[in-house]
Order: structure tokens, then C-alpha cells, then sequence
């Protein structure tokens, strides 16, 4: 579930941002690499926030760094790190 989220926010920045269009782009991002920390737990009917950034820019990879907050804490509750690449 946490990777699905993960997943979701990444793809709502992109498509919000208008830099993936998932109807009709050409672009297609895959997943090379991931890896998550865990500092406390996340469950129903918690209110789940993503924080998200771009940590590292290359030519054909991008590596997102996003941050899962539960009601509102300051501290996350999960960070993750994926490497993506087109």
C-alpha cells in the first residue's frame, strides 16, 4: 500500500505539472530502483499527506525523494527513494 502511494503522488505532481500525459504521451517512466524507511505507522482512517522532490536530475533518470505524513505530523512517517528512468 505505501508504495502505491509512493507511486500516486509522483504521478500527480508529473501529470499536474503537465510533464506526463498518461492518454496520450509518447513517455513512459520505469522503475529501476526503491528503497523505503520506516519510522512509524500509517493506517485507517488516517489522513495521509506525501511530500515530494526531485533529489537528482540526469539526462534519462530521475531520482524523487517523497516523504508520507500521517494527521498532519511535522515528522514523516515514511520516506522513500526511487530511481526512474525514460
Amino acid at each position: 500500500m505505501h508504495y502505491s502511494l509512493f507511486d500516486t503522488a509522483v504521478n500527480g505532481w508529473l501529470i499536474g505539472e503537465g510533464l506526463l500525459d498518461i492518454h496520450g504521451g509518447d513517455q513512459i517512466g520505469l522503475v529501476v530502483e526503491t528503497g523505503c524507511r520506516y519510522f512509524s505507522e500509517l493506517a485507517f482512517p488516517d489522513k495521509v499527506t506525501a511530500g515530494i522532490r526531485v533529489a537528482r536530475l540526469g539526462t534519462s533518470s530521475v531520482r524523487y525523494e517523497v516523504a508520507l505524513f500521517r494527521n498532519e505530523e511535522e515528522i514523516a512517517a515514511l520516506k522513500a527513494s526511487s530511481s526512474t528512468s525514460s
